[in-house]
C-alpha cells in the first residue's frame, strides 16, 4: 500500500485582517472599551437614591458612662424607622448594581451627656471599596434624638374609666366596671415615669346595656394633677389583652312580705301585718332575680302563731336574700309588726273527758291510737269575746303522724291543738302525744 501524504495547512493570522466581519467586530470592542475608559474619567455624573440604608446609633459609650439609651428619635419623621434614603452621586456604570448594604449611617453621639433631647450629626459612608462613589450633599444632615435612663416601676390601677355615649336600659343598673389587671410594672425613660402619679385604665363604651358587657382596653397614665401623661414610649409586663368588665344587674322592686303558719281562720294574714320596709328593690343576675322573685314579693319569713300570746311583741327578721341578689340600699333586718287588737291567753286542763282526742295525716296507720288522754296547761290565746265562751269540749288535740310512716309501736308525736268554733283563737306553745301504732 502506498501512503498518501495529506498537506497541513498553516494557520495564516495576517489574513484575518482581510476579512470584513472581523475588522467590523475588533472595531465594535475597541469603540467600548474606549467609550467606557473616557465615561469612568470624564463622563457625565449620575446621581441616585440608595433606600433603607439603616441608622446605627451606638450608645455603648454613654451607656457606660451615664446609663442613657436611646428613648426616640423625635425628627425628621422619615427617620423615625431608623432608615434612611441616601443620595449619591457617580461616573460609573456599576452605579445601578449597588444597594443599602454598601453604605452605612452613623449618629455621632459624642455630645450627649445626660438625658435630654439633642441634635446630632449623621455621618454616611460608603463601605464598599469597590464602588467609586460619592455622598451627595442633599442628604439629611442631622437627627434628633431623645436619651434618658430606662427604669421601671410597678403602680396599683386607680380605676377605670369609661369613655362614650354608655347608657343602661331600665330596670338594669351598673355596677362599678373593673379590669383584669390591678397591677402593673412600667418601664420607660425616668423623667416620664417620674411624672406618673396614677394608672387608669380607659375603655370606649357606645351602647345601651341590659347585660354585662366585656370591653378592651388601654392604659391611661396621670400626673399629681390628674392630666394626662401622654408617652408612646412607655412598656409593660401585662401580657394579656387589658379587659373592662362592666357589670349590668337587673333591679326589681318587691313587696315585703311575711307568711304565717298555724294562722287561725279568722284571720285575713295579708292584712294582718304592718311591715317596715314596705317595699325593697334588689340588683342581681337576671335569672336569679326571675327564678327568685315570680310573685313580684319577698317573703322575709314565716311567723307560727304558736309561739304568739297575749303580750307578743314585734318581729325583726335579718333580710337573707338568695345568693347572687342583695338589695340597692343598706338594710340589715326588718320588722313586722301584728294588728291583733285585744288579745287575752287562758290557760286549760285538756283530758279526753272533755275534749276531742285524733289522728291526723296517719292513713298508713288507719288503726293509730292515742295513747295519751291529758295535757296540762294548754294555753289558749284570742281575742276576749271569743276566748271568754271556750270550754274544754271546744278544744281538739290532733297526733300529726306525718312523719312517721316508718314507726311501729308507741311513739311521741307532735300535738296540733285547734278550736274550730272560734276562728279568731289559737293553742300557744308546743305540746306532745302519745300514740300507738300497729304492726
Amino acid at each position: 500500500m502506498k501512503n498518501k501524504n495529506r498537506s497541513k495547512k498553516k494557520f495564516d493570522f495576517d489574513s484575518l485582517f482581510d476579512n470584513k466581519i472581523f475588522l467590523v467586530i475588533i472595531s465594535i470592542v475597541c469603540a467600548i472599551f474606549l467609550w467606557y475608559s473616557t465615561y469612568t474619567s470624564f463622563g457625565v455624573e449620575e446621581e441616585r437614591v440608595v433606600n433603607d440604608v439603616p441608622i446605627t446609633i451606638d450608645t455603648s459609650a454613654i451607656y457606660k458612662r451615664y446609663n442613657l439609651e436611646v428613648i426616640e428619635i423625635i425628627s425628621p419623621d422619615e427617620l423615625k424607622n431608623r432608615t434612611m434614603n441616601v443620595n449619591i452621586i457617580s461616573k460609573t456604570p456599576l452605579l445601578s448594581n449597588c444597594s443599602a448594604d454598601d453604605f452605612s449611617v452613623s449618629v455621632d453621639t459624642s455630645m450627649v451627656t445626660q438625658a435630654g433631647t439633642y441634635q446630632l450629626e449623621l455621618i454616611i459612608n460608603c463601605i464598599n471599596p469597590a464602588l467609586n462613589v460619592e455622598i451627595s450633599n442633599d442628604n439629611q444632615q442631622y437627627i434628633t434624638v431623645r436619651f434618658d435612663k430606662v427604669i421601671s416601676k410597678k403602680y396599683t390601677i386607680s380605676n377605670v374609666v369609661l369613655n362614650g355615649n354608655l347608657t343602661v336600659a331600665d330596670g338594669y343598673t351598673m355596677e362599678t366596671p373593673y379590669s383584669n389587671v390591678s397591677e402593673i410594672t412600667l418601664t420607660g425613660p425616668e423623667l416620664v415615669l417620674n411624672k406618673i402619679d396614677s394608672v387608669a385604665v380607659m375603655a370606649q363604651a357606645d351602647s345601651t346595656l341590659n347585660s354585662t358587657v366585656i370591653y378592651e382596653g388601654e392604659l391611661v397614665f396621670y400626673d399629681s394633677d390628674m392630666n394626662v401623661v401622654s408617652e408612646n414610649t412607655i412598656s409593660n409586663d401585662f401580657t394579656s389583652t387589658i379587659l373592662v368588665t362592666v357589670p349590668i344587674k337587673m333591679t326589681k322592686q318587691l313587696d315585703m312580705a311575711v307568711n304565717f303558719k298555724n294562722l287561725p281562720k279568722g284571720y285575713d294574714g295579708d292584712s294582718l301585718y304592718t311591715i317596715t320596709p314596705s317595699k325593697i328593690t334588689v340588683k342581681g343576675e337576671e335569672e336569679a332575680i326571675v327564678e327568685a322573685f315570680k310573685n313580684n314579693n319577698y317573703v322575709v319569713d314565716t311567723i307560727d302563731f304558736s309561739t304568739i300570746n297575749s303580750s307578743y311583741p314585734s318581729f325583726s327578721f335579718e333580710l337573707a336574700l338568695a345568693n347572687g341578689i342583695e338589695p340597692t340600699e343598706e338594710i340589715e333586718t326588718v320588722k313586722v309588726t301584728l294588728k291583733l287588737g285585744n288579745i287575752r291567753s287562758k290557760v286549760f286542763e285538756v283530758s279526753s273527758d272533755n275534749a276531742t282526742f285524733n289522728i291526723i295525716n296517719g292513713d298508713f296507720a288507719k288503726n293509730a291510737e292515742v295513747i295519751t288522754t291529758k295535757l296540762s296547761s294548754v294555753t289558749i290565746c284570742g281575742p276576749q269575746g271569743q276566748l271568754k265562751n271556750i270550754t274544754g269540749k271546744d278544744i281538739v288535740v290532733s297526733a300529726d303522724l306525718t312523719d312517721r310512716q316508718s314507726y311501729k309501736g308507741n311513739c311521741v308525736v307532735p300535738a296540733i291543738i285547734s278550736i274550730p268554733k272560734y276562728d279568731k283563737c289559737w293553742a300557744y306553745g308546743t305540746y306532745e302525744i302519745e300514740v300507738k301504732i300497729p304492726e
